[in-house]
């Protein structure tokens, strides 16, 4: 188990691990919802995947819902820096990855937020349909492979702009040379 929490890094047990911890804490301690199984190295595992589709619903709905610009003069609650200027500042300054890592926990804990009230009205309602209650378990499947079919692209569009990025300053930088040598 220590070998397990030792490889995540301090990113993981941030964005995945607490959150999913707050989650089931908080979904026992506020609306009585038990998750945890008593054992430690389980507990862990649920944490850190609930944590895991806790980061995902927040990059796929809340960081984009936070990001749409509203109103009359088009503001936004949050504004994100270019993707290529982020790569050439975190190359300057590795202190922007510590930042970017610790807003990703934000995020995660403000979804973990969102979702907690969720949690409870769904299973107020659905609570009386006994049916739902027998097969709601079914319902997670789809919703698991929604979630990580969207995140999984996200994530490849990133690495993508990464690449190009770094090939782009890649190929400046011969041509800068070849110039120099002229």
């Amino acid at each position: 188990m220590n070998s397990f929490i030792e490889k995540l890094g301090s990113y993981h047990i941030l964005t995945n691990l607490i959150p999913g911890a707050f989650f089931v804490l908080f979904a026992d301690y506020l609306f009585d919802i038990h998750i945890s199984t008593g054992n430690i190295g389980e507990d862990v595992v649920i944490y850190y995947f609930i944590g895991l589709l806790i980061g995902r619903i927040g990059s796929l709905v809340v960081t984009p819902l936070l990001r749409t610009e509203w109103g009359k003069k088009k503001r936004a609650f949050i504004k994100y820096a270019d993707y290529s200027d982020y790569i050439k500042a975190t190359k300057i300054d590795t202190k922007i990855d510590v930042l970017s890592e610790t807003n990703d926990g934000f995020c995660n804990l403000l979804t973990c937020s969102i979702l907690l009230p969720l949690l409870e009205i769904f299973r107020v309602i659905f609570t009386n349909k006994a049916q739902f209650c027998i097969e709601w378990k079914w319902a997670l499947i789809p919703l698991f492979i929604i979630i990580f079919l969207f995140s999984y692209r996200e994530r490849t569009s990133h690495i993508r702009k990464r690449v190009c990025i770094v090939n782009t300053q890649q190929a400046e930088k011969e041509i800068s040379l070849d110039s120099n040598k002229i």
